[in-house]
């Protein structure tokens, strides 16, 4: 590890450009966020407040792409406090200091070399696009108790029903509780099936590979020879450099009561995508906006509705090309 982007206070890009000529294009977005809320690739939403780590996306084929994230206390709940990024070789991390709980970041020399990639630093929300139309977006938001962070994953067309994890198969059902073969479980099995062994964490060792995925559920073998501790030990800081990190925020929240409530009803109310779905029937935004509204309050951030509103956005427009094409 002898690469560590840290936090940010201006706009900064780092690497090449991402990939423009492929016939290939984004194909829909997972996003957990808060404490946390999740929206899988085919739109499932659900919430889930474990505590450990957990596979978000992971390829049917291993390494192509691997999204793990650390899940800790949070309050009541659970937020995400840390994200392995993997595409083929390269990784990147970025995860909450055990003591100061504020962001460090570190990334390894294949990801500094990748092509066609580019990372986007705007003060503390890390834009990452590989090659081939993926895209993860993480935002570190601080509350009143340090700070946790929120993930948005988009993956390509191409990989329609070659995902796994907590945001689902990609399969265009909403069916997404299944086991690491893509059948269907449980929501209790579901959460435990997407444990990440502490042979395959990336958070304790970066040379970990990540195998392929079995083919039938007769062959998995998911917590044979190995241990999941429940409570994940802290990331080894002596790997990583040894700068201050951020100091904690002062935490004042300048939003009011009102401005949350306009601001969210703006997105998923009065919005002419939001009406166009109600119409339609394919979602009932106003769970959504209550949501917002909860949400907004709890933590004084708007930049995860914003995010939720672009996501809604695109599904709406979605179905409305279905519906034309039916």
């Amino acid at each position: 590890m002898n690469l560590l982007y840290p936090i940010q206070n201006t706009s900064t890009t780092i690497s090449g450009i991402p990939i423009s000529s492929s016939i290939d294009s984004y194909g829909s977005t997972c996003t957990s966020w808060g404490d946390p809320h999740f929206r899988t690739f085919d739109g499932l939403g659900y919430d889930f407040y474990g505590v450990g780590d957990y596979y978000l996306v992971r390829s049917t084929q291993g390494n192509d792409f691997v999204v793990q994230t650390r899940q800790q206390p949070c309050g009541t709940v659970s937020c995400n406090f840390g994200v392995v990024v993997k595409y083929q070789s390269s990784i990147f991390i970025i995860y909450l200091d055990p003591i100061s709980l504020t962001p460090r970041t570190y990334a390894n020399q294949e990801l500094q070399n990748l092509n066609e990639f580019s990372l986007t630093i705007e003060g503390t929300e890390y834009t990452l696009i590989y090659p081939n139309f993926f895209k993860v977006v993480i935002s570190a938001v601080p509350w009143p108790f340090g700070w946790y962070l929120n993930v948005y994953v988009t993956i390509p067309t191409s990989f329609l029903g070659r995902v796994r994890g907590l945001c689902g198969t990609f399969d265009g059902n909403i069916n997404d509780y299944h086991s690491q073969s893509g059948s269907i479980i449980s929501q209790s099995q579901f959460f435990n099936e997407w444990i990440v062994p502490n042979n395959e964490n990336i958070f304790l060792n970066e040379l970990y590979s990540i195998p392929n995925l079995p083919s039938s559920p007769a062959s998995i073998t998911l917590f044979s020879n190995c241990s999941i501790e429940p409570i994940p030990q802290p990331i080894e800081t002596s790997k990583y450099i040894t700068n201050d990190p951020p100091p904690n925020p002062i935490f004042v929240c300048n939003l009011t009561s009102q401005e949350i409530q306009d601001y969210c009803f703006s997105i998923f109310l009065n919005s002419s995508y939001s009406i166009q779905c109600n119409n339609t029937g394919n979602i009932n935004t106003t769970s959504l906006y209550e949501n917002c509204v909860l949400e907004s309050s709890v933590f004084c951030d708007l930049s995860a509705a914003k995010q939720m509103g672009k996501i809604l956005q695109d599904q709406c427009e979605q179905w409305r090309r279905k519906r034309l094409q039916s």
